[in-house]
């Protein structure tokens, strides 16, 4: 029917709104799903939005929440800083819980969030969440699913300790290469391969192409998947190669790994 805010006044309430959320741990809904999902995969915490992007998805949309922030500075700003406290209030619950990799689900987009923008809000936002999940012992990363060429400069000063869905070329505006500078050999990278890959448009030889280059650069720091999601016209089979092609890699890693274990016991041997 409407955004959520459309006036200050209803950004007001959204700040009250923020200032009164507590959040709680459900133990029993976590131990029925563990239970559910077995040892298929890690748990994880996605944690909500933070300012300019809640305000964007969540609250205004984009065209609306750039005039808010221009037109309502203060009214924004006072939102901002009761979205981060609920924020904590979150961050402290999850710190006590048994998840161990917290991701923020961001979205982010250079094409409506803008190096200024980032730089005054997201940025210093995201460095204090890093800080305080890292001092639990939390692996943390943000999801990147947009344009992020103009942002990816700033990717190693976030604190994060991954960058989710970043999608290269031909898909995105970035390629492999300008990533793997961006995220440096500290960074992980989650998901990489273009999702139009795994359509007929293009042959399968552009995705194991893809695919290999994605490993030879960024392994070991690196969680393979699609960036973002396959299409419903994507060919679920691909999936298959995809998994062939890390079976390979995964069985030479062994190998390596075994070949070098055993040298390190012959050279203990012969000391």
């Amino acid at each position: 029917m409407k955004w959520e805010v459309e006036t200050e006044e209803e950004l007001k309430v959204a700040t009250w709104r923020a200032e009164n959320t507590t959040w709680q741990w459900d133990q029993g809904c976590f131990e029925g799903l563990q239970k559910e999902i077995g040892d298929l995969g890690a748990p994880t915490m996605f944690m909500p939005r933070m300012n300019v992007q809640s305000l964007y998805i969540e609250k205004m949309g984009i065209e609306k929440g750039i005039f808010a922030i221009y037109d309502w500075p203060d009214t924004v700003e006072a939102f901002f800083r009761a979205l981060e406290e609920s924020h904590d209030r979150l961050i402290d619950v999850i710190n006590a819980s048994p998840i161990d990799i917290i991701n923020f689900g961001e979205n982010i987009h250079a094409g409506t969030l803008s190096p200024n923008l980032f730089l005054k809000y997201h940025l210093p936002a995201c460095q204090r969440r890093c800080e305080k999940l890292h001092g639990a012992g939390k692996f943390v990363c943000s999801h990147w699913d947009g344009d992020c060429a103009p942002l990816l400069p700033y990717a190693k000063e976030t604190g994060l300790d991954g960058i989710e869905a970043i999608t290269p070329k031909p898909q995105g505006d970035v390629t492999l290469d300008e990533i793997k500078e961006a995220l440096g050999d500290e960074m992980f990278l989650l998901d990489g391969i273009p999702a139009i890959y795994f359509d007929e448009t293009f042959p399968v030889k552009t995705l194991v192409e893809c695919t290999r280059k994605i490993i030879d650069l960024f392994a070991p720091k690196l969680v393979l998947g699609i960036s973002d999601e396959i299409s419903s016209t994507g060919d679920i089979e691909r999936i298959r190669i995809v998994g062939d092609i890390v079976d390979e890699y995964n069985a030479q890693f062994c190998r390596e790994s075994d070949q070098g274990l055993m040298s390190s016991k012959l050279k203990k041997i012969q000391t």
